[in-house]
C-alpha cells in the first residue's frame, strides 16, 4: 500500500508540478509507474497465496502475477541503470554527448523488449493444477532455478550498460565497451560459483587495458593539446566563461572579458552556436547571456566587437532583430526563444559569455 501511494503521488506531482520540457526526469515516472505495478501485483499475489496455499483459484490469474512480479523488478533494475547513467554523464561530462529523448524512448522500449523476454519463460513454465498451487512446477529445482538467475540478470545489465553507451558513443570507445563487456561477463557469473577462473581474470584485466588506451586519442590532431583555465568550458580551439553569478551592460560585460584576457563571444558556425545554446540551457535555465555582436557603428551591419567580423552565420528569433525603439544596438541569447539571437539596448543588464583561445 505504501508503494501504491508513493508512486502514485510521485506520477501526480510529475504531471502536475513539475515542468520538464527537456525531458531530464524522462524516467521518473515510467520507473514510478512501473513500480506502482510491481506493488499491486506482489500485493495481490502474496495476499491469494497465503489464502490458497495448496489450491491457487486461477491459472491465468497465478502465469499473470508471477510474469508481472518479475517484469516489474527487472524492468525498475534496469531503468534505475539507465539513470544512474545519465546522471553520470550530466555530472561528469556536462558538456559532453547526452541521452537525447529520442535515444531515452529507445532506451526504454529496448528495456521492455528485454524484460518482456526475461518473464517470459516464468509465465510459460508454469504447470499450474488445483493440487501444487502457483509455481512453476517443470523447472526442476528451486536450486537450480537460482543458479541460473544470476548469470542472466549479469549479462542483461552488461548487455544494457554496453547498449546504452552505443546510443551516447559514436567512436572506438563503444566498440572497445562491447569487447570488455564480453571479456567481464564470464569473469563476473564464475563468482556466482564461488570460484573465479585465473584464466578469464587475466583476459579481463587485460581487455580492461585495451578499452583504457582505445578511451584514449589515437593522434594529436584528432584530440588537439589545449587547456582552459578552471572553470571555462572548451569547445574545439577556444574555451568559454559563462557568467551567470553577475548583471553587466554589454559594454561593462566586455570590459569583464577583457579584464580576463578574453572578449564577449563571437558565434562563427552553426556546431559552435549549438553547442553555447546547450551550455547556457544547462548553466541557466531561464536567462539571457551577452554576446559580441552589436550593430553600434552602422545600423543593420551587424560585426563581433572583439574581432570587428561581420556575421557570417546567424541564428536570429521570429522577427528579430527589429531594433525595437531604435536603440537595440547589442546582441544576446535569449532563453524564451530557446536561445536564439535577439537584440536589446545595451544598457540592459544581463548574463554573458567570455571567450578566448585555449592554450
Amino acid at each position: 500500500m505504501v508503494g501504491v501511494i508513493g508512486n502514485i503521488t510521485v506520477i501526480v506531482l510529475y504531471v502536475v508540478r513539475i515542468n520538464d520540457k527537456r525531458g531530464d526526469r524522462y524516467f521518473i515516472p515510467i520507473l514510478a509507474l512501473v513500480d506502482c505495478l510491481g506493488s499491486v501485483s506482489n500485493g495481490v499475489f502474496y495476499v491469494i497465496d497465503n489464502f490458497y496455499i495448496f489450491s491457487f483459484p486461477s491459472e491465468i490469474l497465478c502465469r499473470v502475477l508471477l510474469f508481472s512480479l518479475t517484469f516489474t523488478s527487472g524492468f525498475s533494475g534496469h531503468v534505475l541503470g539507465a539513470i544512474a547513467f545519465q546522471r553520470y554523464l550530466l555530472l561528469c561530462h556536462p558538456y559532453g554527448k547526452q541521452l537525447t529523448l529520442f535515444r531515452r524512448r529507445l532506451l526504454v522500449i529496448g528495456i521492455t523488449f528485454v524484460c518482456v523476454i526475461y518473464g517470459a519463460p516464468l509465465y510459460i513454465a508454469i504447470q499450474w493444477t488445483s493440487d501444487t498451487g502457483c509455481e512453476p512446477s517443470n523447472i526442476k529445482t528451486e536450486q537450480q532455478e537460482m543458479g541460473h538467475r544470476p548469470r542472466v540478470l549479469v549479462v542483461l545489465v552488461v548487455c544494457q550498460l554496453v547498449v546504452t553507451q552505443f546510443l551516447v558513443e559514436t567512436d572506438t570507445s563503444a566498440v572497445a565497451s562491447l569487447v570488455t563487456a564480453a571479456s567481464l561477463v564470464p569473469l563476473i557469473t564464475s563468482l556466482f560459483d564461488n570460484e573465479v577462473d585465473p584464466d578469464l581474470s587475466r583476459a579481463a584485466l587485460a581487455t580492461c587495458a585495451l578499452y583504457a588506451s582505445l578511451q584514449r586519442p589515437a593522434t594529436a590532431s584528432s584530440c588537439p593539446a589545449t587547456t582552459c583555465p578552471n572553470g571555462w568550458v572548451r569547445y574545439q580551439t577556444s574555451c568559454y566563461l559563462v557568467v551567470t553569478y553577475e548583471l553587466q551592460t554589454w559594454s561593462g560585460a566586455q570590459a569583464k572579458c577583457v579584464a580576463e584576457n578574453s572578449g564577449l563571444v563571437e558565434i562563427e558556425t552553426e556546431a559552435e552556436n549549438n553547442f553555447l545554446k546547450d551550455v547556457a540551457a544547462k548553466t541557466f535555465l531561464n536567462g539571457q547571456f551577452w554576446t559580441g555582436g552589436n550593430d553600434i557603428d552602422v545600423e543593420g551591419q551587424w560585426r563581433w566587437v572583439t574581432s570587428g567580423n561581420p556575421f557570417t552565420f546567424t541564428d536570429w528569433g521570429p522577427g528579430e532583430p527589429n531594433d525595437t525603439g531604435g536603440n537595440e544596438d547589442c546582441m544576446l541569447l535569449l532563453s524564451n526563444t530557446g536561445y536564439t539571437w535577439n537584440d536589446l539596448p545595451c544598457s540592459t543588464n544581463s548574463l554573458y559569455i567570455c571567450e578566448k583561445p585555449a592554450t
